[in-house]
C-alpha cells in the first residue's frame, strides 16, 4: 500500500532489514553548512476517525519476562524481544509461536544482557544490539548463530544498510557512523547542531534511528526538540524538517556538578517522540501529549519529511497498553501481559 492508496494506520515497530554486504567507499561531507531544519506548511492535526478492534494477541500463554520491542516482516511475521530472558520470539500473523533466537541471558555465544533493538532482513536474518555488552549478532532464519562484533566505536542504537551498519551516539558530532561487519567505522556524517552546549545536554538528541525496508535511507527523529532528518545509506541529506507543532524552545540550566539538562519551570514538556518507523515510504510517529495525556500516530512523507495525517491512539486496549509499530493495516502495542495486534480498517484518501 502507497500513501496516495490509503489514509490508514496501525501502531508496530520498526521492520529494520540486515545487509552485511561490506560498506561503501564513498565518504559525506561532514564539513558542509549545518542546514536550518524548514517548518512544516500545516500547523495543525487533520485526524482521520477510524475504528479498532484486537485481532491477534501475542505471548498469551508465555512468560514473556516484559516484552520490550516489536518488529514486523514484510509477509506479516510478528517478532518480540524479550530482553530480560535474552531471546527474540518469532510469531505467526495469527500468533503462533514459529521460531526462537538467541541462547539466553549472558555474554556467551548467542547470549543477550540486554537487546535494545534489533531487525529482520528480506531473507529472514535476525540481528540484535546488545549495548551493555557493546556487541552486534546475527542469526540465521533458522536461528543459528551467524555473526558476531564489537564496534570500535560505542553506538547506543544502530540500524542497517545498504551501505553496512550505521551506528548512532548523541554525545558527538558527527552524530552517525557507518561501520563495517568488524565494526570498524569508515565513514561519519550528520552535523545538526552549532553548539557543544547542545550537544553536551544529550536529551536533546535522544530519539529513534530507524531504517527503511530498503535499506536505502533512514530516519531519526529526537524524543523531545520537534525535528526530523533522514539521510540515505551513504551520508547525504534527504531533509531536515521540523515536525508538526514548529520547534521547541529548549532552556535549559546546569547541574551542581555543571551538566546541562533542561529547566523543566521554564520548558514544560508539551510533546514527546515515543515510537517511531518506516513502513511503505510512510514515516509513522506517535506522539505523547504530557498535558493532557492523550497519544497520537502522525504519518508524514518519508520521501520529503511533509506532515500527512494523525490519528488518535487508544491508550487502554482490554489493558494499559503502549505502541510500538505501525504498518498501513495495523498497530502493534505492547501491554502489561502481551503484545496486542490492533487492527485499523483501511480507508481511501
Amino acid at each position: 500500500m502507497r500513501k496516495s492508496d490509503y489514509l490508514s494506520m496501525v501502531i508496530a515497530a520498526v521492520f529494520l532489514p540486515v545487509f552485511f554486504t561490506g560498506c561503501s567507499n564513498s565518504t559525506a561531507d561532514t564539513s558542509q553548512e549545518i542546514p536550518r531544519p524548514v517548518l512544516q506548511t500545516a500547523t495543525e492535526r487533520r485526524f482521520v476517525e477510524l475504528p479498532t478492534k484486537v485481532s491477534a494477541r501475542f505471548g498469551v500463554d508465555e512468560d514473556l519476562f516484559y516484552p520490550e520491542e516489536v518488529r514486523v516482516s514484510s509477509q506479516g511475521e510478528v517478532y518480540i524481544s524479550i530482553g530480560k530472558a535474552g531471546k527474540i520470539h518469532k510469531y505467526s500473523p495469527s500468533g503462533e509461536l514459529l521460531q526462537v533466537f538467541g541462547n539466553g541471558p549472558g555474554s556467551g555465544p548467542g547470549e543477550f544482557n540486554s537487546i535494545l533493538n534489533f531487525g529482520i532482513d528480506p531473507d529472514g536474518r535476525v540481528w540484535a544490539n546488545d549495548t551493555r555488552q557493546r556487541r552486534f549478532t546475527l542469526f540465521s532464519p533458522d536461528g543459528e548463530l551467524e555473526l558476531t562484533f564489537k564496534p570500535e566505536s560505542y553506538f547506543s542504537q544502530m540500524i542497517n544498510s545498504v551501505a553496512g551498519p550505521i551506528g548512532y551516539y548523541g554525545f558527538q558530532s558527527p552524530f552517525f557512523s557507518v561501520v563495517d561487519s568488524g565494526g570498524r567505522v569508515e565513514n561519519r556524517f550528520g552535523r545538526l547542531t552549532e553548539s557543544d552546549d547542545e550537544i553536551g545536554a544529550g536529551m536533546l538528541f535522544v530519539g529513534y534511528l530507524k531504517s527503511a525496508p530498503s535499506g536505502e535511507y533512514f530516519v531519526y527523529v529526537p524524543m523531545n526538540n520537534g525535528k526530523i532528518v533522514s539521510y540515505d545509506a551513504r551520508g547525504n541529506l534527504r531533509f531536515y524538517r521540523h515536525s508538526l507543532g514548529g520547534p521547541v524552545s529548549l532552556e535549559m540550566t546546569r547541574t551542581k556538578d555543571g551538566n546541562l539538562t533542561y529547566d523543566t519551570d521554564r520548558t514544560p514538556m508539551r510533546f514527546q517522540q515515543i515510537a517511531l518507523n518506516v513502513w511503505d515510504d510512510v514515516l509513522y510517529m506517535i506522539t505523547i501529549q504530557h498535558t493532557s495525556d492523550k497519544m497520537y500516530m502522525d504519518a508524514y512523507d518519508a520521501n520529503n519529511g511533509d506532515y500527512l495525517y494523525s490519528m488518535r491512539v487508544p491508550i487502554y486496549v482490554e489493558e494499559p497498553c503502549a505502541p510500538d509499530f505501525v504498518t498501513d493495516t495495523t498497530i502493534y502495542m505492547l501491554c502489561d501481559s502481551a503484545t496486542s495486534l490492533v487492527a485499523k480498517k483501511r480507508v481511501d484518501s
